[in-house]
């Protein structure tokens, strides 16, 4: 995918602002997910995620525990566990998140997915600061 410069930059600010502009461009960047049906509960997603991480990135105290609990099927992984954190690197490329779940296999398939988001071409076009540790990149 060839990305013009103006193009690229206008991805680049507008992802790295808003969460949500975010996993709208970078959604396709995910191997082997449907196409994006946007809903009202991916905003609430979205609008949640980015309160807390704004909070982080300005070194401020949490106001609250966020938990979720959708029912399967409702994108919470793709959003939640994978496209976060490919996001909050953007802003804050030392942030660190723990995965967990009830099965590794599920691990090791987020995971799998987050490189993947992190390798793609447009990514690293529009981020090439974020960098995945060399010892860390066959996690």
């Amino acid at each position: 995918m060839s990305t013009s410069r103006p193009r690229t930059e206008a991805i680049r600010s507008l992802s790295r602002e808003s969460f949500e502009d975010f996993c709208k461009y970078f959604w396709d960047c995910l191997p082997g997910i449907p196409q994006l049906l946007w809903n009202w509960h991916l905003t609430v997603f979205c609008t949640e995620l980015q309160t807390v991480a704004e909070r982080v990135f300005a070194g401020k105290a949490k106001e609250y525990d966020l938990i979720c609990n959708v029912s399967p099927g409702s994108s919470k992984s793709s959003f939640w566990s994978i496209l976060f954190n490919c996001w909050a690197w953007t802003r804050m490329p030392s942030a660190r998140f723990i995965v967990a779940s009830h099965t590794e296999s599920l691990v090791q398939d987020l995971a799998y997915k987050t490189k993947c988001v992190l390798e793609h071409e447009l990514y690293r076009t529009c981020f090439p600061e974020v960098q995945i540790q060399p010892d860390r990149s066959a996690k």
